[in-house]
């Protein structure tokens, strides 16, 4: 089944307007049967947003923000093949911090496919653009 391999989320309708960023989190892992200790979902919602109330509803957050949960996601659901467009809405830091992400996703034999309209660099990366 495909599903076993990838996880693509895309832009809308991946997280419910009136749960809280926490809720949204808990339910993804659910449906999923993923299980983290506390320690790791709150060092990796930790690593990606620094400092953030997880009391705060979805349709609260920033557009920014609303990305960085869906890398989260991607992050902590951990299929071997990830499709995104990674950057899309992001600061400086928090590209930094993504291409860390993908560049070690692809050290443990990772795929990551990924669309952006920002130069990239990741160690040991294959380019195709399409122009």
């Amino acid at each position: 089944m495909a599903s076993e391999f990838f996880l693509y989320i895309g832009e809308d309708n991946f997280a419910y307007d009136n749960l809280s960023l926490k809720e949204n989190i808990e339910y993804w892992l659910a449906i999923r049967n993923v299980t983290f200790s506390q320690d790791v979902r709150d060092k990796s919602i930790k690593y990606l947003f620094d400092e953030i109330n997880l009391d705060k509803k979805f349709y609260q957050l920033s557009f920014g923000q609303k990305k960085k949960l869906q890398l989260l996601l991607l992050m902590l659901v951990n299929k071997p093949v990830w499709i995104d467009d990674p950057f899309n809405g992001l600061d400086k830091k928090s590209i930094k911090k993504i291409t860390t992400l993908i560049s070690k996703k692809a050290e443990n034999k990772g795929i990551i496919l990924l669309s952006s309209h920002q130069d990239i660099e990741i160690n040991e990366h294959k380019t195709v653009n399409l122009k």
